[in-house]
């Protein structure tokens, strides 16, 4: 629709310029310089044929190769100046189809010049990328000279020559204009060889019309033909440098592309290798982490298993013990005093056995909450220890000795939990001593930390035992036989690990197990701020017989 527009309006134009401007010299045809001599100018009449030859091949294997219409349009302009020289010089020995009608086969090359040259300079100028109107100008301009030609070709151009050649002069002051403003302000200087090019023979071109149409004097140049062929020639060559010099921008610009695309690519793969490596590590690190969930999960109901096996074997026999006694004295009543105080003794015993399982069991969820806290104060040495060892009164087979003569009167410590503590070795030595006497002792080492311990004259404990009774639910492989769910002792561990100390084992001096506490002096705030003290900030020093 455009092309349409264009081409209506280019009619209406030569009509009306056909309407207002007269033709005197139609009948006289295109007449540049009439009655000059050529002899002069013939060398350089070839010149610039063989040169305009040269280049239209030279711009046909460009647009062979590159697909682009610039150079068909090059080679189709070149051509048509070529025609236009050959029908209006008619050199020597040049055969020209039509030569018996020199004026209409000369119309005809100057429309078909006109036509081409139009379109090649809007192209060559990039004229609808700078200025759309001066496009759409351009179009219509070619289109004018389109109609032109067919006139020519149907032998009417002599009525329309004059329109013709003033729209020639128009489009081309124009376009010499708006080039000159693209190269000095917009400072487009990749115009400069195609505005080179056509700088001379615009120039003479405008000042042959201006002559042509009575519109400047005709006065003799003696080298004005010289001038005009050597203008041709030098378009002819400038023209090809611009062409080009356009093949050498676009081949710039288009591997500056590949550059920046390939820029683009390798960041791209880069980002992408970044990327996958982040993806890797997160995909590491939820694996990690599915892991150690996983693994915690195995522990947690490993240790809900063994808890419940705990519960099964350790509440059952005290249970069964209280149950049976009840039940004897209710199917056998009896008044004799001995039987009664017995059985009592026997309720009792199994009661604080539960009290110390439930006690132990409920301080290792305490331990584990996050805001659990010490409740540190001056607790008297002596009824801490014989609170804790209350057991051993119960036991038929064990007898209690306590050594409190080296140990101070009083200790900062939290008595529920430290009695806990004791009471769970002092469990263990009832538990797995056969027999015998149960020592009960409290001394301060070297560097003043509190050393409590629990020996007894049961079995003992193998070295690599040793190492593993402090970790939950282990149990030594010679204490199997006997009920017991292996939690007292990490208990143990993690109570005097919040006291600033340790828990450790070593062999009695006169055989079996002996179990010591070492409860450190806390300085003030640590009920505020409770964790189980590191290894390495225990002190080493002991007294001798209490290894570290």
């Amino acid at each position: 629709m455009r092309w349409l527009a264009q081409a209506l309006a280019a009619a209406a134009l030569l009509a009306l310029l056909t309407r207002l401007l007269p033709n005197p010299q139609a009948a006289q045809g295109i007449a540049v310089f009439p009655g000059r001599s050529m002899a002069p100018a013939a060398m350089l009449l070839y010149a610039y044929m063989g040169s305009a030859l040269a280049i239209t091949l030279m711009s046909l294997i460009l647009w062979c190769w590159l697909r682009e219409r610039l150079y068909i349009l090059c080679a189709a302009l070149l051509a048509a100046g070529f025609a236009y020289a050959a029908f209006r010089y008619r050199p020597e020995g040049l055969w020209l189809p039509g030569a018996d009608q020199p004026q209409h086969a000369l119309s005809i090359a100057y429309c078909s010049f006109c036509v081409v040259a139009t379109v090649f300079f809007s192209q060559l100028f990039e004229f609808r990328r700078h200025w759309i109107w001066a496009a759409h100008l351009f179009s219509v301009v070619a289109w004018l000279n389109a109609i032109a030609l067919g006139m020519a070709l149907l032998g009417g151009y002599a009525q329309i020559s004059r329109a013709v050649v003033f729209t020639a002069l128009v489009s081309t002051s124009f376009g010499a204009v708006f080039v000159l403003y693209l190269l000095v302000v917009r400072r487009q200087w990749q115009y400069l060889p195609g505005a080179l090019a056509f700088a001379v023979p615009s120039a003479l071109g405008i000042l042959n019309l201006l002559r042509t149409q009575g519109l400047l004097p005709d006065v003799a140049l003696p080298s004005a033909q010289m001038l005009w062929f050597a203008g041709r020639v030098s378009e002819a060559i400038l023209l090809g440098m611009a062409v080009t010099n356009r093949t050498r921008v676009a081949e710039r610009a288009l591997r500056s592309e590949r550059m920046q695309a390939l820029s683009r690519a390798q960041a791209a793969e880069r980002e992408l290798e970044s990327k996958v490596l982040q993806r890797t590590a997160q995909l590491q690190t939820a694996q990690q982490a599915l892991q150690t969930a996983l693994h915690s999960e195995r522990e947690m109901r490993l240790e809900q298993r063994q808890f419940f096996n705990m519960i099964n074997h350790e509440f059952r026999t005290p249970l069964t013990i209280v149950d049976g006694a009840a039940t004897e004295l209710q199917t056998f009543p009896t008044t004799d005093a001995d039987s009664l105080i017995e059985q009592a003794s026997q309720i009792r015993r199994a009661s604080r056995r539960l009290m110390t399982l439930v006690d132990t069991c409920l301080i290792n969820d305490r331990l584990d909450a996050g805001a659990f806290r010490l409740q540190l104060e001056q607790t008297p040495l002596d009824e801490l220890l014989e609170e804790s060892a209350e057991l051993v009164g119960w036991s038929r087979r064990h007898r209690l000795k306590l050594d409190l003569e080296q140990g101070p009167q009083q200790w900062q410590c939290d008595p529920v939990l430290v009695r806990i503590a004791i009471s769970n070795l002092v469990g263990n030595a009832i538990k797995y001593a056969k027999a015998g006497d149960i020592t009960l002792a409290a001394r301060c080492d070297a560097s003043g930390d509190l050393l409590i311990s629990v020996s007894d004259q049961g079995p003992g404990l193998a070295p690599e035992a040793a190492r593993q009774v402090f970790e939950p639910y282990e149990r030594a492989s010679a204490t199997r036989h006997v009920n017991g769910h292996g939690l007292g002792l990490s208990v143990v561990r993690r109570i005097a690990r919040l006291h600033a100390g340790d828990a450790f084992f070593q062999p009695a001096a006169g055989g079996g197990a002996c179990f010591v506490i070492r409860l450190g002096r806390l300085p003030p705030g640590t009920a505020d701020a409770c964790q189980e003290c590191p290894p390495a900030a225990r002190p080493a020093a002991v007294p001798p017989g209490m290894p570290a």
